[in-house]
């Protein structure tokens, strides 16, 4: 699910830890992490908030995969504004992030009332610093899963070969595996987790 933060109630929450039918996986957009910009944008939550309920997700849901949207280059944004998008990184190591940079749509309010005043090259210096500390970030995460057993649901066919599948955990992690007599489309498997690079983990079905 992705929901608004403002809307993602305790009940919710309670709700996910209490149903084994419910994924560990959460995608949760920020889009800043500066509560001045948050303010600008109008998104209605301050990072403090955000923070709390990504908290309250971990205690409740231990292992939970959260997963963000970060929009860097917003009308006016500092360098010090940015940088609290990096500082949220680091303290919240999201699993994942999809990343953009700003760009004017027409009859929102922010074309309406505000300047796009982030220089192009500006915006993509940052898009390129928040994109590379969380490829960090997800290649820890990953290399930590080595050595685990997962279920996972095979989805669909490799792209990089026949002869594998691909497969999601409960986090909603990527995994290729080996097709074979356990290894078919449709099918719930373990899997033990042997390799990992920042985009993908790598397993072989257990037996």
């Amino acid at each position: 699910m992705s929901p608004y933060p403002l809307g993602f109630s305790q009940d919710v929450v309670a709700a996910m830890a209490g149903s084994s039918k419910i994924c560990k996986h959460v995608h949760l957009p920020l889009q800043s992490a500066s509560d001045t910009v948050l303010a600008r944008m109008g998104r209605g939550y301050s990072f403090g908030q955000y923070r709390d309920l990504v908290r309250a997700l971990r205690a409740a849901l231990p292992g939970v995969a959260v997963t963000t949207d970060l929009l860097v280059g917003f009308c006016g944004e500092s360098e010090e504004e940015f940088a609290e998008i990096l500082h949220a990184l680091q303290e919240l190591r999201f699993d994942n992030a999809f990343t953009f940079a700003y760009s004017e749509r027409p009859d929102t309010l922010a074309a309406r009332t505000m300047a796009d005043d982030v220089p192009a090259d500006v915006k993509q210096r940052r898009l390129a610093q928040v994109i590379d500390l969380q490829r960090q970030i997800t290649g820890e995460i990953h290399a930590a899963q080595i050595g685990r057993r997962e279920r996972v649901l095979l989805e669909a066919p490799s792209r990089r070969s026949p002869d594998e599948l691909l497969g999601r955990t409960d986090t909603f992690r990527s995994v290729i595996v080996p097709a074979g007599p356990r290894g078919k489309l449709g099918a719930l498997v373990d899997v033990t987790i042997e390799r990992a690079n920042p985009a993908t983990l790598f397993g072989s079905v257990v037996t």
